[in-house]
């Protein structure tokens, strides 16, 4: 992935029966969050929610997320 800021990585995961299991993994800063989300069908798009393993606030920040197919 390529951020705003310039931040970049990858991500591991899986993708079973509609469900998809993320982490982000930060080229600087390693293991840096979880995405959880569920495949809308008929709609090409994953639904979901993030935390970041960031501590730095003394709680995890967490947000919500989509991703939509492009054609």
């Amino acid at each position: 992935y390529r951020l705003s800021g310039g931040w970049t990585g990858s991500l591991r995961g899986t993708f079973v029966a509609g469900e998809v299991h993320l982490e982000r993994i930060d080229s600087r800063k390693g293991r840096d969050a979880e995405l959880k989300g569920t495949y809308v069908s008929g709609v090409g798009r994953i639904r979901g929610r993030w935390t970041s393993y960031e501590l730095a606030g003394g709680v995890l920040p967490q947000g919500e997320w989509v991703a939509v197919r492009r054609p």
